[in-house]
């Protein structure tokens, strides 16, 4: 795979307003001719099942798999005092990636008494090696609104500095029941984790490290004849994470608690005309060592201390006598860090709507909207400020609320579906996220795709 990678543009053009003019949302301010990226990645595996009996069966799934890239990136740094000339830098990078997965499980299924179980028992082993390498070069300056190029003015360094150099080893060991007791079902869960890092980067503060780690779920759920089933769950999860950053600290692993209880309900008793499910839930999530885009290196990350996630989730599906059909959908999150910034990139409301209609004859629309609110860029203490090129900036940067349209046409025959979809049927233009003061990317323009669909 090939293609350009270019897209980073100054937050005084996308974010706020420039006072010398309107930026182009097609503006490129790298090199056309030199900027690229190129991937090849391959992957092999299989799945072995053997059932030993109706009550017992073993699964084995295996694979292999590479992932090679490098890229080569002129991009804009830095906004001059102009509001039209912009610094650039060259940011080749090139990243090798090996994974070696297996898991192992045993499913079975029987009774002590009134009570039928269904017991997952298993075992895993990843074996993960990443290689990075990456350089940081000057690359002049373009013109904001004129930008001229200089087609093979550039050339590429001869080396590059070595940065993300680990191999990881995990094992994990888990089980769970699943216990079915009349209308009431019991999920109870559990898993060991073994996990070795071996940092072979020559900036490693700490060449080797290891942890454990006990994780573990439960929760319960209510049937009831009416298709009404109300839940309560609690987990915890442990996550290695790979990679380090700019300054080259290895990442810690990410650990997690979550609450959630909802009620699910799937209108069974509306009758056969009517195909309906409905969720509303709500939740509370912790999460430790948090990945977030480095303001100041936007092609790496940081770890943030701790984030708490609380909301509430609400969804809707539905189809009348199979041809009107309702898509609907809200999430409340209020997702902050342990400073009280909310975490960049997570809208604080997300909601969306969408209708379609089909005529006997098979010809059909369809239209909706969905809503954003305003969320963060980039995770700092919120109320601070910034100045760039005369224009001042929160530096949280954040993307207004953004409303938007879409469409669909189509028409069925026997085994087909021929369609035409549109998003953003209105070419709205919006800032889709700022993760640094010249790191910012407008939101996907009006897009139209034709589709030919064939079911078998």
């Amino acid at each position: 795979m090939e293609g350009d990678t270019n897209g980073f543009l100054p937050a005084v053009g996308v974010l706020v307003d420039n006072p010398v003019g309107k930026v182009r949302r097609g503006i490129n301010l790298g090199e056309p001719d030199y900027n690229f990226y190129r991937r090849r990645q391959w992957g092999l595996g299989y799945e072995l099942t053997h059932r030993f009996s109706s009550a017992a069966k073993f699964t084995q799934n295996l694979r292999w798999g590479e992932y090679h890239e490098y890229q080569q990136i002129i991009y804009g740094a830095a906004l001059g005092a102009d509001n039209r000339t912009v610094t650039r830098n060259n940011f080749p990078f090139k990243d090798d990636t090996l994974q070696f997965t297996v898991d192992n499980r045993l499913d079975l299924d029987f009774a002590t008494g009134p009570i039928e179980h269904h017991v997952l028992v298993g075992f895993d082993y990843r074996n993960y090696r990443e290689a990075s390498a990456f350089s940081f070069t000057p690359a002049g300056t373009i013109d904001l609104f004129d930008p001229v190029y200089s087609p093979g003015a550039y050339i590429a360094p001869t080396t590059l500095t070595g940065s993300t150099d680990q191999r990881l080893k995990q094992k994990g060991l888990y089980l769970q029941d699943q216990a079915r007791i009349g209308n009431l079902i019991l999920t109870l869960s559990g898993r060991q984790d073994w996990v070795k890092t071996d940092n072979y980067a020559a900036t490693a503060a700490i060449p080797v490290s290891k942890q454990d780690k006990f994780t573990w779920r439960a929760g319960a759920t209510h049937l009831t004849e009416a298709g009404i089933a109300p839940y309560v769950s609690y987990a915890t999860s442990f996550q290695p994470v790979v990679g380090q950053t700019f300054a080259g600290a290895a990442f810690k692993p990410s650990q997690g608690k979550q609450w959630e209880a909802g009620v699910k309900y799937d209108a069974r008793s509306l009758g056969d005309n009517i195909e309906l499910f409905a969720t509303a839930a709500v939740y509370r999530i912790k999460q430790s060592n948090v990945l977030v885009t480095d303001p100041d290196n936007p092609f790496f990350q940081l770890q943030t201390g701790e984030v708490v996630s609380k909301g509430v989730e609400l969804e809707l599906v539905t189809r009348i006598h199979k041809q009107f059909s309702v898509n609907a959908s809200y999430t409340y999150n209020d997702a902050k860090n342990e400073m009280g910034a909310r975490v960049a990139a997570q809208p604080q409301h997300k909601a969306s709507l969408f209708a379609d209609y089909t005529h006997r004859s098979g010809l059909g629309a369809g239209a909706g909207v969905r809503y954003l609110s305003k969320s963060n860029g980039v995770v700092a203490l919120p109320g601070e400020y910034t100045t760039t090129g005369g224009v001042t900036l929160l530096t949280t940067l954040p993307s207004p609320s953004t409303t938007l349209f879409d469409a669909t046409l189509h028409y069925d025959i026997p085994g087909w579906r021929f369609a035409i979809n549109g998003s953003n049927i209105f070419d709205k233009r919006y800032a889709g996220r700022c993760s640094g003061e010249t790191s910012c990317f407008f939101g996907q323009s009006r897009q139209i795709i034709g589709t030919a669909t064939k079911s078998f």
